[in-house]
């Protein structure tokens, strides 16, 4: 949720209790002998208690771009290709230099690239409170070889924790005709034209494409050629992301 979004909600908390508190008297330098006092705090902690778990759902229904693109990789020592022991698990950063075998490109552009993700909003309105959610969310991913100076490694990314920073977006407003790129793209996800003509609808697409830098955290093994080769396991993730603070320098101790 974006801060002004959060400012609304959190006004509008605070305007529920100040009515509560209108409504029902403070009990502030007032004696309740009979307890209703204490059945004061506990009405108001309750209305309380569901005015902020209703923030948390606005909060999670209108959700920032940004957060939904933007994932954490797993915390893991950074090393280089060429000091990498196979089998342990670390943080390598370098340039994605090839694909692997098959050839991919992004649905709406039509850039080669070695992963992406296409994140397509609608429009939500809650009151006063404006914002976009998610409605379609599409990743694919090809092998891919990574270098970084000292050594090539190859990388097979099914099933990667894949974290790539917000590319280009779109926006079509009501009524807008969209694309044939942007109308399939929907299509493959069961949003027939009625579904959305009279929206607003965000498109955002993230690549990874030959020559970006890349941080990729997780295991490597030794592969049938002698080299090594990063693949997602169930008990080390391997998670891939272009985010700069992924790939700046790691702080130096001192």
């Amino acid at each position: 949720m974006g801060p002004t979004a959060a400012r609304r909600v959190g006004a509008c908390c605070q305007c529920i209790a100040v009515r509560v508190s209108q409504r029902r008297g403070s009990p502030q330098g007032q004696s309740f002998p009979d307890g209703r006092g204490t059945l004061w705090s506990v009405g108001y902690a309750l209305v309380v208690g569901i005015a902020a778990m209703l923030a948390l759902f606005v909060g999670a229904y209108m959700f920032d771009i940004a957060r939904a693109v933007r994932l954490e990789l797993p915390t893991r020592a950074r090393t280089s290709l060429a000091e990498f022991v196979p089998g342990q698990s670390r943080q390598v950063v370098g340039r994605v230099r090839s694909g692997v075998g098959e050839s991919l490109r992004s649905p709406l552009r039509g850039d080669a690239c070695v992963a992406y993700v296409v994140i397509v909003e609608t429009e939500r309105i809650i009151g006063s409170m404006q914002g976009f959610s998610e409605i379609v969310r599409e990743t694919k991913t090809v092998g891919f070889e990574l270098e970084d100076g000292d050594a090539v490694v190859a990388v097979e990314p099914a099933g990667t924790h894949l974290s790539l920073t917000a590319g280009a977006t779109i926006q079509v407003d009501p009524y807008e005709a969209l694309d044939d790129p942007q109308a399939a793209l929907l299509a493959r996800h069961g949003w027939e034209e009625g579904k959305y003509s009279r929206r607003t609808l965000r498109f955002t697409v993230c690549v990874l494409a030959p020559g970006m830098r890349v941080a990729v955290s997780g295991r490597a093994e030794p592969d049938d050629q002698g080299g090594l080769v990063f693949r997602h396991a169930p008990d080390c993730p391997l998670g891939l992301s272009n985010a700069a603070e992924d790939l700046s320098p790691p702080p130096t101790r001192v």
